[in-house]
């Protein structure tokens, strides 16, 4: 038999309490992060980017937060040794073209899987380039072979402007 309780549940529920335990797990972070920013934003229903790198904002009603994940054995953009700043640094490309940015969004990155290194995002050369598309390099020299036998995914959020 079914019991149905009236309460609502809050904080000191136990569910809240399981789910806050995981995102203070470190391995658990990039997700919850992308859980949080985009389950938040509709929920409050409004989004406002208050700067922006070229210093160009577009309209309010335009603006988007897109995110995705890019996974480590990915056909498209597979992890590739590369020489940068006199190390070897491991890249791929994120490509966030579905979602219609219409000038260079803003992209943060991280990676999960097993003890990844840290990334950071460099956007490409031509404008074109630049709203479809990111390159995402590793911090520490790690070689691409080891971030496939890691399984390192590239979790990313995009914020930018689908339209001028």
């Amino acid at each position: 038999k079914a019991v149905v309780s009236s309460r609502v549940r809050g904080p000191s529920s136990s569910s809240y309490r399981t789910f806050r335990k995981l995102c203070l797990n470190p391995e658990m972070k990039p997700v919850c992060c992308l859980f949080f920013v985009t389950t938040l934003v509709p929920v409050l229903g409004e989004l406002r980017i208050v700067s922006s790198r070229d210093g160009e904002l577009g309209p309010p009603r335009c603006a988007l937060i897109c995110s995705g994940v890019s996974l480590y054995n990915s056909p498209w953009s597979p992890w590739t040794d590369g020489q940068r700043y006199d190390a070897l640094q491991a890249y791929r490309w994120i490509d966030y073209k579905k979602c219609g940015f219409v000038s260079e969004p803003t992209v943060i990155a991280t990676l999960n899987g097993d003890k990844c290194p840290s990334v950071y995002v460099q956007s490409g050369s031509r404008e074109e380039v630049r709203r479809q598309h990111a390159k995402v390099f590793t911090v520490e020299e790690v070689p691409a072979s080891t971030l496939v036998n890691r399984k390192c995914d590239v979790h990313w959020i995009a914020t930018g402007y689908t339209c001028s």
